[in-house]
């Protein structure tokens, strides 16, 4: 079987950075990194995406009616489409 368009991706980490993505992969039943990042591109994806419309990406305590802004450097350099 050929994979068409396919590219190997090696990523160094410290090992507490791997444990934890051990951890995560645990805590969410991926059995895979493929499988994790491909999962992590789909969020960083959406949230570009939104951010680009000018929305802000929040977790919400829908009892409370609280916010909190996720707040992340690669986030904070994209610019909505309407800013000119």
């Amino acid at each position: 079987m050929t994979k068409k368009n396919t590219v190997r991706l090696q990523v160094e980490m410290d090992k507490e950075s791997y444990d934890e993505l051990e951890k995560l992969m645990q805590e969410t039943g991926t059995r895979t990194i493929k499988h994790f990042t491909n999962n992590a591109f789909t969020l960083l994806r959406w949230a570009i995406r939104k951010r680009r419309e000018g929305k802000i990406i929040v977790a919400m305590d829908s009892n409370k009616g609280t916010y909190i802004e996720l707040e992340m450097p690669i986030l904070a350099v994209v610019v909505p489409d309407d800013a000119d």
